[in-house]
């Protein structure tokens, strides 16, 4: 008797060990990103990924079709997806974790779960998609920061290519748009988008810029002559002035005051002219001039602006080694 229930003991032992060995088999351990980081469709893949069940899986369907209209080009929403990765938690009330499509990776998100499995939010954070028309190709690219403070940082960039076959549209024309978005996550474990600061300041300005690492030669006494000729020739017709060197996709325009009046983006115009000016005014597209004379600067600004021609005295108005061409936005 007594080695009957010997024996049924050591069974009911090896059927625990057994059990116990499959569930360490089957337990996926996420890698871990550390902070800061940067994530998009290339990066952060991770072999041992865990996919997400229906239920998960219908709520981030449901968040990506209520931010549809966030992304500038219309995507396709498939239905199975995975946990790629997580990032250290600041609560002990829920975990963060990277989602992706599964497959050819073409969409993340960030997601906050709890403790039981259920997710509280996500929000898309990367992206990499294109599309090909009959007369265009357009693409789309999102990437995201996060930093140690948990700030979400998310950059989108939009390109639009026109057929060089199609003579119905201008030769290999393309189009450009930059946005930025910026979220943080509450204690609770909700993404709160962070309002950006809305200008209602009718303004006018001149701004004159060279990409310094794209010159051939460097910037000589001219261009400092023709920037102080300028400023001095508008200030007193309240016309804001500033001079970029960098960071051409979030310029801010100041007033005379030292107030913020906008926040423009001219990296456009950066992919065809190393330098030049762009003449800008509110609810206006911006006007790009080549490189030029200040008086030929100014007579387009004036022209732009809808006011009086300026003269400036002892100006030579010849082209400076430049076409003469405006390019608009």
């Amino acid at each position: 008797m007594k080695k009957r229930i010997l024996f049924l003991s050591l069974i009911m032992l090896l059927l625990v060990a057994c059990h116990s060995s499959d569930n360490e088999v089957a337990e996926i351990i996420l890698n871990e990103q550390q902070l800061p980081t940067t994530i998009t469709c290339e990066t952060n893949q991770n072999e041992n990924t865990q996919v997400l069940d229906d239920s998960q899986s219908s709520f981030i369907i449901k968040q990506l079709k209520k931010v549809e209209k966030s992304f500038f080009t219309k995507i396709n929403i498939r239905e199975n997806w995975i946990v790629e990765s997580k990032i250290e938690s600041f609560s002990p009330n829920f975990d963060i974790w990277i989602i992706a499509n599964e497959g050819e990776q073409y969409i993340k998100l960030l997601a906050t779960i709890d403790e039981n499995g259920t997710f509280i939010d996500a929000i898309p954070i990367a992206c990499n998609v294109g599309t090909e028309k009959t007369k265009y190709v357009e693409s789309e690219y999102w990437q995201t920061q996060i930093d140690e403070e948990y700030r979400i940082i998310i950059t989108k960039k939009y390109d639009k290519l026109y057929s060089l076959s199609d003579e119905g549209y201008e030769s290999g024309k393309s189009y450009s748009k930059k946005a930025e978005d910026e979220y943080y996550i509450t204690d609770d474990g909700t993404f709160v988008y962070v309002e950006k600061n809305i200008f209602n300041v009718d303004y006018k300005a001149i701004v004159m810029f060279a990409d310094k690492e794209k010159l051939l030669n460097p910037l000589d006494d001219q261009w400092i002559w023709n920037a102080i000729t300028i400023q001095e020739n508008i200030e007193s017709l309240n016309i804001l002035f500033k001079e970029v060197y960098s960071d051409f996709d979030k310029i801010s325009i100041y007033n005379y005051q030292g107030e913020e009046v906008d926040i423009v983006d001219i990296s456009n115009f950066i992919s065809t002219a190393d330098k030049g000016f762009i003449i800008l005014q509110k609810d206006k597209d911006p006007l790009f001039v080549p490189y030029n004379s200040p008086q030929n600067v100014l007579n387009k600004a004036m022209l732009f602006f809808e006011m009086p021609i300026i003269k400036i005295e002892n100006e030579n108005t010849t082209d400076d080694n430049t076409s003469d061409e405006d390019l608009t936005a």
